[in-house]
C-alpha cells in the first residue's frame, strides 16, 4: 500500500472513528449512564486521536520534503 493511500486510509479512519465514539456516546448515555457511556467511547476516540497523530505527522513529513507521497 502506497503512502498516499495509508495517509487517505487514517483520515477516513479519524472521521469514522471520531462519528462512532459521539454516536455511542450519545445513545448509550440515554440507557446506561453517563459515566458507563463515556467508558464505552474512549476506545473510539482513543482510535481517531491516533489516526489523526499519524495522518497529520506523515502530511507535515509530505510538507517538509522528508516522504515522498508518490
Amino acid at each position: 500500500m502506497r503512502r498516499r493511500d495509508r495517509l487517505v486510509a487514517a483520515a477516513v479512519v479519524t472521521l469514522a472513528a471520531t462519528l462512532c465514539g459521539f454516536v455511542v456516546l450519545g445513545t448509550t448515555r440515554g440507557f446506561i449512564g453517563y459515566r458507563t457511556a463515556r467508558l464505552l467511547s474512549v476506545p473510539f476516540i482513543a482510535l481517531a486521536a491516533v489516526s489523526a497523530v499519524y495522518a497529520f505527522s506523515v502530511s507535515v513529513l509530505a510538507y517538509a520534503g522528508v516522504l515522498d507521497l508518490g
